[in-house]
């Protein structure tokens, strides 16, 4: 008998070729979910690139600008530009006036045309964190400061431990004094105090017609010396001859005490803004001791004012406190190297008069 050899020729079975399938195309669908994931991932690092690019080149924009000036990274607003103030629930942004408008001075007016332009700009583009109207405010008090400063610097003011805003301060007191003037509707000239810790202003003497200012530069008396003036109380004892105080650091922190800032619409709708600060003997700003002075007006002479028994009106308080042109006093000039006593005789006293009623009518 013959053996035969066979041999079977059967293929895969329908169930071995759907799983084969099964499997190509779960490595196909995991392969291109890879592919995808990869292909995304790599145009959103792309999109991060370009976009840290433009961000990078806005910022160089930005830092190194026409003006030549350099701002750094997260800066919204200029260097030195001054944030609001706190006023009291009276005051509000002063609106822009036409003509001049006084800063540092009462006839010696600053124009108020570059103020108003800086307050413009800040309109037309406010920080994201100030509104228009705080903005404003703002680019008013950095350049009535601006102003303050040029005059502190040609004058040589030395500036105490603690002080060195002090022209920021005093422009504060001067645009919160005009915008309080402006709400209440004033017409006739009011004085105003500012609260140097609080940077609230108010009306002086409840409604603004008349002022007195026990703290500070003494204008009719020669004897200047502080140790003794500490001891002296400010209330029983005001007209000590030689009462004198000075603004230091602990005088912006007290609560009790004030500027004052003399505020006046003229006929043309132009404002007259004095404040009750000078450079006093020491070359350092500071507020002036006062007689009481009222707000009605009356015509008053410089050649012949008498600072012993002035006009004790608006313009009495105006020749009291300003040179000739109507800037501030600079006191800092005189020589008192004689005047040591805590008590000056009456020759002292009217030679020290005479030196500062001839800054009163010296251009």
């Amino acid at each position: 008998m013959t053996r035969l050899n066979t041999y079977s020729k059967r293929g895969f079975t329908l169930v071995e070729t759907m799983c084969t399938v099964a499997i190509i195309v779960t490595l196909l669908a995991i392969t291109t979910v890879g592919i995808t994931d990869h292909l995304d991932r790599a145009h959103s690092t792309a999109n991060v690139v370009l976009t840290s690019r433009k961000n990078l080149d806005a910022i160089d924009g930005e830092a190194f600008s026409n003006d030549g000036h350099s701002v750094g990274v997260g800066d919204t607003t200029p260097a030195n530009t001054p944030s609001a103030p706190a006023t009291s629930s009276d005051s509000e942004a002063p609106k822009s006036t036409s003509g001049n408008s006084g800063i540092i001075a009462s006839t010696n007016e600053i124009s108020s045309d570059i103020a108003e332009a800086a307050a413009e700009e800040a309109v037309a583009e406010p920080d994201d964190e100030m509104t228009a109207e705080e903005a404003a405010r703002a680019a008013l008090i950095a350049d009535v400061a601006s102003s303050i400063s040029s005059y502190a610097e040609a004058h040589g003011v030395d500036y105490l431990p603690g002080t060195e805003d002090l022209p920021t301060i005093i422009a504060t007191a001067e645009v919160s004094a005009q915008a309080l003037y402006e709400q209440r509707g004033f017409t006739d000239p009011r004085y105003f105090k500012y609260n140097l810790a609080t940077g609230e202003i108010i009306t002086a003497d409840n409604d603004g017609k008349s002022m007195t200012c026990y703290d500070g530069q003494n204008m009719i008396k020669a004897s200047l010396n502080e140790d003794a003036a500490e001891n002296i109380n400010k209330t029983t004892d005001k007209n000590t001859p030689n009462l004198r105080t000075q603004i230091t650091s602990d005088y912006l922190n007290d609560s009790s005490k004030y500027i004052y800032i003399g505020v006046n619409k003229n006929s043309d709708g132009t404002y007259q803004i004095v404040p009750n600060i000078c450079i006093d003997v020491n070359g350092n700003f500071n507020s002036i001791i006062t007689h009481t002075f009222k707000n009605n007006r009356a015509t008053v002479n410089r050649d012949t004012y008498n600072a012993n028994n002035p006009s004790k009106s608006w313009d009495g308080y105006v020749a009291y406190v300003t040179n000739a042109s109507g800037e501030m006093f600079d006191l800092s000039k005189a020589d008192l190297s004689a005047f040591t006593s805590r008590k000056s005789n009456s020759t002292q006293n009217s030679q020290w008069m005479a030196y500062v009623q001839s800054l009163r009518t010296a251009n």
